[in-house]
């Protein structure tokens, strides 16, 4: 059940991004994503023992890390670069999030899980209020975007991307743990068709392997 609905959170956010861009603005969403950010914060400073590895799970997946990784360079358009540059942009950033998960793997064991996720849960929800900050603005500023987008990515690595991880293979037993593996897995497996056959992807890779192929 704590799985189902730690992959419900997942597909929500993922499923919504667009439409509350529409409705809410860019900025307006990102501001949504940061309110869950504040309310996960508390949550692991006030009552989370470091044993309810699922609710981490969801705070992880509702303060939009599957929102920036999936429609990466769908942000980047909207703060203002060409359709080309935003697919390379967008892959570049991401290597902020590797950065972040080496930090957090090497201080897990010094610095302890429950600091590595409040420290995390805290810049991540500062850098989605400054994304959104920065989407108020007309018209957008996109070299100011895009080292907010790496540093949310950077912050999140830093925690809440190995923390949940982490804490859930330790309080489950292993046969748990093989089953949540599978299921990632499948996962994976079902939806990574689905991202590459979107028009969208298809559409920017096509114009970016264009523009290199001009240059």
């Amino acid at each position: 059940m704590a799985i189902m609905v730690s992959w419900l959170c997942n597909f929500l956010v993922s499923l919504t991004f667009l439409d509350l861009c529409r409705v809410m603005t860019t900025s307006g969403a990102f501001a949504l994503f940061a309110s869950v950010g504040v309310v996960g914060t508390c949550a692991i400073q006030t009552s989370m023992p470091e044993t309810m590895g699922m609710t981490l799970e969801q705070i992880e997946l509702l303060t939009a890390i599957n929102t920036v990784m999936y429609y990466g360079a769908t942000i980047m358009e909207k703060a203002g670069f060409s359709e080309s540059s935003a697919v390379w942009l967008s892959a570049g950033c991401n290597l902020a999030q590797a950065l972040g998960v080496c930090y957090c793997v090497s201080q897990m064991d010094k610095v302890g899980r429950r600091d590595l996720a409040l420290r995390s849960s805290k810049l991540v929800t500062i850098a989605l209020v400054l994304l959104s900050t920065s989407f108020i603005a007309d018209p957008p500023l996109p070299w100011l975007t895009m080292p907010l987008v790496m540093f949310y990515l950077l912050s999140f690595g830093s925690g809440l991307s190995g923390v949940p991880w982490a804490i859930n293979s330790e309080v489950f037993p292993l046969a748990a743990d093989a089953n949540i593996a599978l299921a990632r897995a499948l996962h994976v497996a079902r939806t990574a068709p689905d991202i590459l056959n979107n028009d969208e992807i298809q559409e920017a890779l096509r114009k970016a392997i264009e523009m290199q192929e001009f240059k």
